[in-house]
Formats: C-alpha cells, sequence, structure tokens
C-alpha cells in the first residue's frame, strides 16, 4: 500500500514538473521517464496529473503509449499473482499430465 502512495505521489510530482517546464518553455522531463512511471504503478498520479494540470490530454501518441504501458503493469500485477498463489504451476501441471 505504501508503494502505491509513494509511486503515485512522485508520478504525479512527475507530471507537473513536465507541465511547468512546458509552460516555460524549459527542460522537459523526457516522456519514457513518464511512461516508465505509469508502468511502476503510477497510473492513478498521472491521470490525477493529466486531468489537473491539464497535460498530455490532448497528445494521441502519448496517451495510446499511456494506455499500452496501463495494461502492461497491469499483465505484471496479474503475473505475479498467479506465480505468489501457485495458480501457474498447477496450470502447467495440467497441461503436461494428460
Amino acid at each position: 500500500m505504501m508503494w502505491c502512495i509513494v509511486v503515485n505521489a512522485l508520478t504525479y510530482g512527475l507530471f507537473a514538473l513536465d507541465k511547468r517546464q512546458a509552460v516555460r518553455n524549459a527542460w522537459r522531463v523526457p516522456e519514457r521517464h513518464l511512461l516508465a512511471a505509469v508502468m511502476l504503478g503510477g497510473w492513478a498520479g498521472a491521470l490525477l496529473a493529466m486531468w489537473i494540470c491539464r497535460h498530455k490530454r490532448r497528445k494521441t501518441a502519448f496517451l495510446l503509449q499511456f494506455v499500452l504501458a496501463l495494461i502492461l503493469h497491469l499483465l505484471m500485477i496479474m503475473g505475479i499473482f498467479l506465480v505468489l498463489s501457485g495458480a501457474e504451476s498447477v496450470r502447467w501441471q495440467a497441461l503436461f499430465s494428460a
């Protein structure tokens, strides 16, 4: 739970910083860093920042990458839960025991 709070707060901060830098026409946070934060679990902070700061909402290519990063994050979480629960080993055993 603490991980989620920290990573979402940091992701929100990254998006807000990037918006501030965009307004100032200064150095920007690379999109790959923003998307990496989303993949690490900061998707809620990213969505909140995109809504509050009105940032990266019209950029279709980024939005597509954002959705893909979110899907990858969810698939990784599902995979971790499958491995930790032992469900994956049960499935492989059933597959090869027939």
